[in-house]
């Protein structure tokens, strides 16, 4: 069997060749596709609506950047020390830098 696609490809010039079962379905979606109206595809703003939604609640940096889970996790941690010693590191004297 030969199927010819209605305008040819400029990759595909010669038909394609399927099976009798493989044409048959082929033949009937294009019928039925022809019979149903063409309905216009909802637009959406967002692809994925749920993730969007995830990242608007998701903290972030001052630079608008997502908090990571380990920057995350220190300034819980800070919070919770700050109450209980009166040190605060500075981030300039960390890892023996003067």
């Amino acid at each position: 069997m030969c199927i010819r696609d209605s305008p040819p490809t400029r990759f595909e010039d010669e038909p394609r060749y399927v099976n009798a079962k493989q044409y048959a379905r082929i033949m009937k979606m294009r019928e039925k596709r022809l019979r149903q109206p063409e309905r216009p595809k909802p637009i959406r703003k967002y692809k994925h609506e749920s993730r969007h939604i995830h990242a608007k609640r998701r903290e972030r940096c001052s630079n608008g950047r997502f908090v990571s889970k380990a920057e995350w996790s220190n300034s819980e941690n800070k919070g919770k020390d700050a109450s209980k010693s009166p040190k605060q590191l500075n981030p300039s004297t960390e890892h023996g830098k003067a």
